[in-house]
Parts: structure tokens; C-alpha cells; sequence
């Protein structure tokens, strides 16, 4: 497991990272959040266990920092499960960003195409 304490250089900050063989798993904050697979290629899966009940969102951008994918989950809480289909992104690096409740947690991911 590696750790990566600190604000990241990404859309927002997040306080703590914790990535192990392309899994994210994101502590210090109301919500956590796994992201596989990385590298992807079809679609990836958001799991989220959330504390309080609120607005979930999911939003990818390309290294430019424009928005290329966006899904709104409606509201949530607890154990959650859902995927985004992202067949249409070219093969290359994007970052996600997860969004509970105007909080945000990110993450790099990596696009193949077979």
C-alpha cells in the first residue's frame, strides 16, 4: 500500500490518497471511495460507502481540464454500487472525480482500448 498524504494538484484537493494496484481508497473524509478498474476500458465501477445521505456525482477529465464524461447518481447513501459506461474516451490519462454533498475526491485513471 502506498500513501500519498496532501493536497493533490488536481480540480479540487483532497486530504488523503491511498492508492494499492490501481484501487483508490480515500479516508479523512464524510464518504470513501473505490474506483476500478485502472487501467480501464468499457466502463469503470464507482463503489462508495457514504456516511450522510446526499447527491453523488461522478465527472472525468482529460490533462486540459475539460469535463469528457459526466453522471449524476442521484442521492445516496450507505453501501453504494455504480457504474459509468466510458466507451466513447480515447485511449489516454484522465482523472475522476467523485462529488458527495459539494465534497470531492480524486483520482488518475488510465484508458485502453483493446
Amino acid at each position: 500500500m502506498y500513501d500519498v498524504i496532501g493536497p493533490q494538484a488536481y480540480p479540487d484537493s483532497c486530504p488523503t490518497l491511498a492508492t494499492v494496484n490501481g484501487i483508490i481508497n480515500v479516508n479523512q473524509n464524510p464518504f470513501k471511495v473505490t474506483v476500478y478498474p485502472n487501467p480501464f476500458n468499457d466502463k469503470i465501477v464507482i463503489g462508495a460507502e457514504i456516511a450522510n445521505e446526499g447527491d453523488m456525482q461522478a465527472t472525468i477529465f482529460d490533462l486540459l481540464g475539460q469535463i469528457v464524461a459526466f453522471s449524476d447518481f442521484g442521492t445516496k447513501s450507505g453501501q453504494v454500487q455504480e457504474s459509468m459506461s466510458v466507451s466513447t474516451l480515447s485511449s489516454g490519462v484522465y482523472v475522476i472525480q467523485v462529488s458527495v454533498n459539494n465534497r470531492s475526491l480524486q483520482t488518475k485513471m488510465i484508458k485502453i482500448n483493446n
